[in-house]
């Protein structure tokens, strides 16, 4: 019968070990690592969660058993350590830091019997990471292509993990020996005929120019949504003939289930976009004992015009900044509220057309009147 004494995190005991103690007990140490498991964290924790199996000897009685990590930067406090004999019984009574070694552990072990005991170990260390990556191959027509995420093991302590069972948040495990100082890539999937959307952006806020991005989400329709996307360097590809023509690279964000994935080819001339102010007036002005603005409103009026000099149709977003209150008063056009002093327009142009958005906005409260230069 399988007996379990002495579960216990490592809540470490900041002291020597005697003297006495040494010289009665003799000091087990703990054998290399028979099995090895390194997780990766959700959000991309700068620390792994590392896992391993090792074999210990016990006498009968007291027993004092160490175990170091030379090469490895631990973070003591995170240590974990069961015990699993299959006779008997075991319980670690106390756990301590070495003296005048910062990554060095002492058990302090009683055993029922002679025999040799399975110990599963666990720890968060430093220096060893994942590096996300991503590819995208479009198809020529710009509607569906390859979506491939891959992974790489970055390991840069002198540590050798052999055989080591390596788990990321969203796939299956994979065996890699990785050594010191060692990069190990692996693919962990691959989407085909991902529908994508091609999608024109323009923002008043301080671009000069129209974006190009391409659009899908992370959801089961676009065979994806198992988990979130980690943040990483996109690598976008256009089929062409029998190869591939490198378009540009992007940085993907941390993406969760269900949001947008928005990857940037560059800027474009062929969709114009012009913001201009018509008309700009003070209105319920209040002022302060000498005679100052105080406060007061201003009411803008202006107009949009989008041109579409491509032989295509376009989905063009065009975002507005306005101030932090604000009342619209006319427009020709719907719009949708991005956030609180943002809005953003959406539309669908023909090919080689034009369209002009009207509006007249009121920002309420402003301090001073102070009248914030306009983008145009």
């Amino acid at each position: 019968m399988r007996t379990l004494l002495g579960l216990m995190t490592a809540a470490f005991l900041l002291v020597g070990i005697a003297e006495v103690g040494l010289s009665r007990i003799e000091l087990i140490t703990l054998p290399p690592r028979e099995e090895v498991r390194i997780r990766f964290l959700p959000l991309q924790s700068p620390k792994a969660l590392i896992q391993e199996r090792r074999s210990v000897t016990l006498e009968k009685g007291e027993n004092l058993v160490e175990l170091s990590w030379a090469n490895l930067d631990i973070d003591l406090q995170s240590v974990h350590v069961i015990p699993m004999p299959q006779k008997g019984q075991v319980e670690i009574e106390s756990i301590s830091i070495r003296p005048g070694s910062a990554n060095s552990l002492i058990w302090h072990v009683m055993s029922s019997e002679a025999m040799e005991v399975p110990v599963y170990i666990s720890y968060l260390a430093s220096g060893i990471k994942p590096e996300f990556s991503y590819i995208l191959i479009l198809d020529e027509k710009d509607e569906k292509g390859s979506f491939i995420c891959k992974a790489k093991v970055v390991n840069t302590t002198p540590e050798v993990f052999q055989k080591a069972q390596i788990e990321f948040p969203f796939r299956p495990p994979v065996k890699l020996t990785i050594k010191g100082r060692e990069s190990r890539a692996v693919e962990l999937f691959k989407v085909e005929n991902l529908p994508v959307e091609k999608l024109y952006v323009f923002d008043s806020r301080g671009s000069e120019t129209t974006s190009v991005y391409y659009v899908f989400k992370n959801d089961e329709p676009h065979g994806l949504g198992g988990s979130i996307l980690p943040s990483g360097q996109v690598h976008l590809y256009k089929a062409e003939g029998d190869g591939f023509v490198f378009l540009s690279e992007d940085l993907l964000p941390r993406t969760p289930v269900g949001d947008e994935v928005r990857i940037r080819l560059g800027g474009t001339k062929e969709v114009e976009v012009k913001k201009k102010l018509l008309e700009r007036r003070r209105t319920n002005i209040r002022r302060s004992v000498n005679q100052r603005i105080a406060l007061c409103d201003i009411e803008e009026r202006f107009r949009i015009t989008a041109k579409n000099h491509r032989k295509e149709k376009i989905k063009l977003e065009i975002y507005v900044g306005l101030n932090d209150e604000w009342e619209m008063k006319e427009c020709s056009h719907k719009y949708e509220k991005e956030d609180s002093s943002t809005i953003k327009f959406i539309l669908q142009m023909e090919p080689d057309s034009k369209e002009v958005i009207n509006f007249r906005v009121l920002g309420k409260n402003i301090i001073g009147g102070q009248i914030r230069p306009v983008v145009m």
